[in-house]
């Protein structure tokens, strides 16, 4: 499953994205993951400097919401997978990036049928 596409801008003034937030975000869910033994991945697909300017407020919320549900909805001694690839924006400005951020578990996943109903405000799927 994939978080989507973003939109980011480089600048000297940039918010950082330590390279400890992936372990952050992780944290909450070690107990589930090491007693499902579940291993966690994590992959930079092309060298990219993490210092990029966004609302990384937001994007833990979207990130720690989706790592959730790959955790809740894995199977035991699955596997989840987390790759960051940093991308040029369509923009003719070369300091806007897109950061493209994919959570790949080996969980049941949903039906194409319910994924039409995924981004539908206030509605819960729930695993059948």
């Amino acid at each position: 499953m994939k978080i989507g596409k973003k939109q980011f801008k480089k600048d000297e003034h940039s918010t950082s994205m330590p390279e400890a937030f992936l372990e952050k975000v992780v944290y909450p869910f070690i107990p589930q993951i090491t007693s499902r033994n579940i291993k966690v991945y994590f992959c930079r697909s092309n060298n990219f400097d993490l210092n990029l300017k966004a609302d990384w407020e937001k994007y833990q919320l979207v990130f720690f919401n989706i790592l959730q549900n790959a955790v809740k909805y894995n199977e035991f001694m699955g596997d989840i997978l987390v790759v960051l690839t940093c991308l040029p924006s369509k923009s003719s400005n070369p300091n806007e990036l897109i950061l493209e951020t994919e959570i790949i578990d080996t969980g049941l996943g949903i039906s194409s049928e319910r994924q039409k109903m995924l981004f539908v405000p206030f509605l819960e799927l729930k695993v059948k």
